[in-house]
């Protein structure tokens, strides 16, 4: 085999997008597999190079298409898929990487040989060539305007989800969301407060040369600034003591609003892999209990590895599909963390885009609101519901709530400030959200906001009436 220098892992990486394409694997399980099957022989760069081009490829694969597409003779629906997946991978490092061009052509070639023939090879070498001398005319005419159809074009996403958004948001916004939803995630730890508190731990990291800054919304979280730290997140000092755990800002903003109390008893009806059941035992001093559900065994071994890896005794771990009624005592807090479409996350999870169907959010409507329905069987007369998706669709949100409060008239909206802490009620005041944050709802759209996009509602149950 060739020695060209990062044919290994740009061979990698290839290997996990044709699996991807040919299995319909979900992004990150198929790329965390790949990467801890090889870790022997990849370093830390070569790891960072697979997975920067793998979840870019996947950001981008209809603009590739769209590229591939017109410089083919061939449809891309014939093309054999190592091809295909080799093509848009030498096409993303060149356009977004800024890989050399000749370098990218020549790796890519040897791939076809690797993966195709001698004729895949020839035809590789072609198309790349011929588009690094038409290149510019090609992305003019990819990205022309704000129309839904150039817009999606241009950010490789649904067209029916961006005439979604095109007509809900406007064209502007629409944009500013789809290159949100673009870029690459910050890295954000949920620092464990029964330990230490989030501004000392920054302290501590900055000691060790690791850059920090406080987040925008939650008390317990900090963004890395990911030049300051090689390897894996996992080495960073404290994760293998229980010291913090990797959560983004608006999740774990998300068990803030529960605001369970030491001793209180609380339900995650869908809990895996598992952040905001931990979060929340830590916000309860190891006191009280919080069961977590879920209907998948695999998933409940991630929770129980992260509640032996942050050493707390109150967790209890379930399996159970809470779309169907549970019998158990009624808790004072319930949290419904629904699956749902994942629009606020699609720079997290490139499947999304490729996978999402229009036809998904009316299915995950219905299976929210079974959800929701027991949930409150299972609440205490003046408990607390809280409803959240990490989706940005009407449906899955306003319209859920809104189906549930006409269900259930014993239930209302409820401020959200109520019982947080005075700086996090400043966090919203700075981000101009407390107005919508009293009124029981809150949006995060990633266009605005650096963090995630997620939906957040509390509910409070009708206390029993003392007068009777």
């Amino acid at each position: 085999m060739s020695t060209k220098k990062g044919l290994a892992s740009r061979r990698l990486a290839l290997e996990i997008l044709i699996k991807i394409e040919r299995k319909g694997a979900y992004t990150n399980v198929i790329l965390k597999e790949s990467l801890d099957e090889h870790s022997r022989k990849l370093n830390e760069k070569d790891r960072a190079l697979v997975t920067a081009i793998v979840q870019g490829v996947l950001r981008k694969q209809s603009t590739l298409d769209a590229i591939i597409e017109k410089g083919s003779r061939h449809p891309i629906k014939k093309m054999p898929i190592p091809l295909l997946c080799n093509l848009r991978t030498a096409i993303y490092q060149i356009d977004e990487m800024q890989v050399e061009s000749r370098a990218a052509v020549d790796i890519a070639v040897e791939l076809a040989k690797i993966t195709g023939h001698k004729g895949q090879a020839a035809f590789v070498n072609g198309l790349l060539r011929n588009y690094l001398r038409q290149k510019d005319g090609q992305q003019a005419e990819i990205t022309k305007s704000n129309s839904p159809a150039d817009l999606a074009m241009e950010y490789s996403m649904p067209p029916w989800l961006v005439s979604r958004w095109h007509d809900r948001l406007g064209p502007q916004e629409t944009r500013k969301l789809l290159e949100a939803s673009s870029q690459p995630a910050r890295l954000t730890i949920r620092v464990n407060r029964t330990a230490i508190e989030a501004p000392d731990f920054a302290k501590i990291l900055a000691e060790k040369g690791i850059k920090t800054e406080l987040s925008q919304l939650s008390r317990d979280c900090l963004i890395i600034d990911r030049s300051t730290v090689s390897g894996s997140v996992a080495k960073i000092p404290g994760f293998s003591d229980g010291i913090f755990s990797i959560q983004d800002e608006a999740a774990a903003f998300v068990s803030e609003i529960v605001a369970p109390k030491s001793g209180d008893l609380v339900y995650d009806l869908c809990a895996a892999p598992g952040g905001k059941t931990m979060h929340m035992a830590e916000m309860m001093d190891g006191k009280g209990k919080v069961v977590a559900y879920d209907k998948q065994e695999n998933r409940l071994s991630l929770i129980r590895d992260n509640r032996q890896r942050l050493g707390l005794t109150n967790v209890m771990v379930e399996k159970a599909d809470c779309t169907r009624p549970i019998d158990v005592p009624p808790a004072d807090r319930v949290l419904v963390d629904a699956p749902c479409s994942g629009t606020g996350v699609i720079n997290k999870r490139g499947d999304i885009r490729l996978k999402l169907q229009m036809s998904d959010i009316t299915d995950l409507a219905e299976i929210q609101k079974k959800l929701l329905d027991n949930a409150a069987n299972m609440l205490k007369p003046g408990g607390r519901l809280v409803y959240s998706t990490c989706s940005i669709e009407l449906e899955e949100n306003d319209e859920v709530i809104d189906a549930f409060l006409s269900k259930h008239p014993g239930f209302a909206l409820q401020d959200l400030t109520v019982d947080l802490a005075p700086e996090t009620i400043q966090k919203l005041q700075n981000l101009g959200l407390i107005e919508e944050a009293k009124r029981g709802k809150l949006y995060f759209l990633p266009s605005r906001f650096q963090f995630s996009g997620f939906f957040i509602a509390s509910l409070k149950k009708a206390p029993v009436d003392q007068s009777t």
